[in-house]
């Protein structure tokens, strides 16, 4: 293109359509206009008002220098999350079935136990402390705790549940992993299960629970399945702090219901949470004797369970297990279950 005759409008646009592709500079060596002109005739151009017949610079693409594209072998990635879930499962307690055996000749009294509620300022601790007494000092008593040991109110729907506490929930935790020591190194805890004061809050809050306590005995972190070998006797025990299914008339239905339903070769199972114990009832279930029983609190003064349940009993049952045959006799009162097993040895 010769820069020594006039150029039409067509031809100037391709100077700037040149320029605005290449940049001024290689239009100019191009064309052999100068510079400046050409410069000064793209701001002419970019002023003009656009038309769909407007010749523009063509839309550019865009250009990732350094863009980081995904690298990931699915393999590879696959056993990472298996070491890491094997990591995870060194680390935390709890289990969902437990073997658990007493060498003995003699009958031996299971104590169900739970909802404590220590911390609250509801709760009847003159009382707790006297059974707990007994059981320490008591021979042939072991205990089930059915957990809510402590109240551990880090938040709540109603205000007054965190601000009833005695003693802040950290306290709680420690006073509670006391008496489980306590318990332990007399021989006399069995096994734990979850419950949602203690699992259920903390997972909640924290997202998980790792505590010193669930050591000490065979924790149970959901449906438990507890097999208690009593000498030469094995008895099959369905722990859990709360069973699905509840109604009006029937106490124990939720025990009974997870009996037939989850684990049909359970002689026993045991439950808590609604603070309406102490129950038990025999009922029979594929031509065997079965067991149902619910633990009452200690938590007696509380106005939240008297609204939602009914009002809260107090009370330590007891199970007598015979060692050289299938057999379990119920008590609502465990001072009766240690004369029965005294008198059935005598």
């Amino acid at each position: 293109m010769s820069a020594k005759h006039r150029l039409s409008q067509s031809d100037r646009d391709a100077v700037i359509q040149l320029a605005l592709k290449e940049g001024a500079t290689v239009a100019s060596e191009t064309t052999g206009y100068p510079r400046s002109t050409i410069d000064y005739w793209v701001i002419q151009f970019n002023r003009r008002p656009r038309t769909a017949n407007s010749p523009h610079m063509p839309h550019m693409p865009v250009k990732f220098l350094d863009l980081k594209v995904s690298d990931l072998d699915w393999r590879e990635t696959l056993q990472a999350i298996k070491g890491t879930q094997q990591v995870v499962d060194n680390a935390r307690l709890g289990q969902h079935d437990a073997r658990v055996s007493i060498q003995t000749a003699e009958p031996i009294v299971v104590v169900p136990s739970g909802d404590w509620h220590l911390g609250g300022y509801a709760t009847d601790y003159e009382t707790f402390e006297q059974d707990l007494d007994f059981i320490l000092n008591t021979p042939h008593l072991y205990l089930i705790d059915l957990g809510d040991e402590i109240d551990n109110f880090t938040r709540f729907g109603a205000a007054d549940a965190v601000l009833n506490q005695a003693i802040p929930p950290d306290v709680q935790k420690l006073l509670m992993t006391r008496i489980l020591e306590a318990l332990a190194e007399a021989g006399k805890l069995l096994a734990r299960t979850w419950s949602n004061h203690v699992e259920g809050f903390d997972e909640r809050v924290f997202g998980g629970n790792i505590e010193r306590f669930n050591s000490l005995c065979p924790y149970l972190k959901d449906d438990g399945r507890l097999h208690l070998h009593v000498g030469g006797m094995e008895y099959n025990l369905l722990v859990k702090h709360s069973f699905p299914g509840s109604s009006v008339y029937n106490k124990l239905h939720g025990a009974k219901r997870a009996t037939r339903l989850d684990w049909p070769d359970a002689d026993i199972a045991i439950s808590g949470h609604t603070h309406d114990g102490p129950e038990g009832e025999y009922f029979m279930l594929g031509g065997a004797t079965k067991l149902a029983v619910k633990v009452p609190t200690y938590k007696v003064n509380d106005t939240w369970s008297r609204r939602k349940f009914s009002r809260p009993t107090m009370g330590v049952q007891g199970i007598v297990l015979y060692p050289n045959e299938k057999k379990f006799v119920y008590f609502q009162h465990v001072d009766d279950a240690v004369l029965f097993r005294q008198a059935s040895i005598a």
